[in-house]
């Protein structure tokens, strides 16, 4: 099937993205740090999958290790149960954590790790100001304002009630596809 076949049905069941007359390209597949899409065009990966794929996609030590842990346990209900998997990445990083830190508190999504890292420096620094970047990550940039003002980070760590809305400053670039002129551009 091709990308313009893959893209009209595509936009007949999901929401808008990007620009609508900007077909995207449609991945097919991956190794390395490269990705084809539906017509066999290879594409540079920048984002290694939003990091998923740090060490390149299709790593064949990653695909091996899934394989044989999803051959013994799937999935471990996330944060709500220890597996003996997830202890031993607890202790192998607080054996390389540096200034002595020896716990980890896990995050099933990317705005709440960015949750768990502001609150964590904002307990760590006492400071309560906040800077984000207009034009980056808009899950991130919504994720600093409701941290900034909710109490609340279920038991796992307090919430400093005392910090300021974020300052919004525009980033360098705009990170977003398909690539179009802003306000933030000029």
């Amino acid at each position: 099937m091709t990308t313009a076949e893959l893209v009209e049905r595509w936009r007949r069941h999901e929401g808008p993205l990007g620009d609508p007359g900007t077909p995207p390209p449609v991945w097919q597949r991956a190794q390395g740090s490269h990705v084809w899409d539906a017509d066999g065009r290879r594409y540079l990966d920048l984002s290694s999958g939003f990091g998923v794929a740090a060490v390149g996609h299709a790593n064949p030590r990653v695909v091996e290790a899934v394989r044989a842990q999803a051959g013994e346990l799937l999935h471990g209900l996330g944060d709500l149960h220890p597996t003996a998997v997830r202890i031993r990445l607890a202790e192998r990083l607080a054996s390389v954590a540096p200034f002595g830190l020896t716990r980890a508190l896990w995050s099933l999504t990317g705005a709440g790790a960015v949750e768990l890292a502001l609150k964590t420096a904002l307990l760590a620094t006492g400071r309560s100001e906040v800077i984000a970047f207009r034009g980056g990550s808009t899950a991130d940039e919504r994720m600093l304002s409701l941290t900034t003002r909710f109490g609340s980070c279920g038991n796992a760590m307090p919430t400093p009630t005392q910090a300021t809305a974020p300052t919004m400053i525009s980033a360098a670039f705009n990170v977003r596809w398909p690539r179009r002129r802003t306000e933030i551009d000029g």
